[in-house]
């Protein structure tokens, strides 16, 4: 069972490049507390999943850096605060790489959490999600692997309701 999800723009500040005066638009997105996940076996029923929201962040600027889109706004540039858009907030296991923590200390992590655009239930979504993990110089440490084990705070809470009138079942 799989459900995809919409990200929403719950922040944006517009800031300027003291290097190169280039514009540039700093958001954060933030994952919905529910997830809605269908029974491929039983389409009419669906249930949702109480999860804890997440946030990622991601920078778009005013004029493309890409070499095919020179002088067009980053697709990420557009977006406003309310704006919903296909992805998810990612976490997976990577090489492992040096990290300076909150208290100034170094230390060495093995996971990284992303933000990735697109649809998870498309066939491809895995190849977004190693091409986004790439493109922020991370390299998955087990392509296999989808997450790394998370340790809930409280068991979710969930309910089996009718595709057609939303009442449970």
């Amino acid at each position: 069972m799989a459900g995809s999800i919409n990200l929403k723009i719950v922040e944006r500040q517009e800031c300027v490049s003291k290097h190169n005066g280039q514009k540039y638009a700093l958001l954060r997105l933030r994952t919905p507390q529910s997830k809605t996940i269908v029974d491929p076996e039983k389409p009419k029923n669906f249930k949702r999943i109480m999860t804890e929201a997440r946030d990622g962040y991601v920078i778009g600027f005013e004029e493309s850096n890409s070499p095919t889109r020179k002088g067009q706004p980053d697709y990420v540039w557009n977006l406003q605060e309310g704006d919903l858009v296909p992805g998810d907030v990612v976490t997976r296991f990577v090489q492992e790489y040096i990290i300076l923590d909150e208290a100034g200390q170094i230390r060495i992590s093995n996971t990284a959490t992303v933000v990735v655009f697109g649809n998870s239930d498309e066939p491809d979504w895995e190849e977004m999600v190693r091409t986004a993990f790439f493109a922020h110089g991370f390299v998955l440490a087990n392509p296999n692997v989808r997450k790394p084990p998370v340790v809930e705070k409280s068991a979710p809470s969930y309910e089996f309701l009718d595709a057609d009138s939303g009442l449970p079942l």
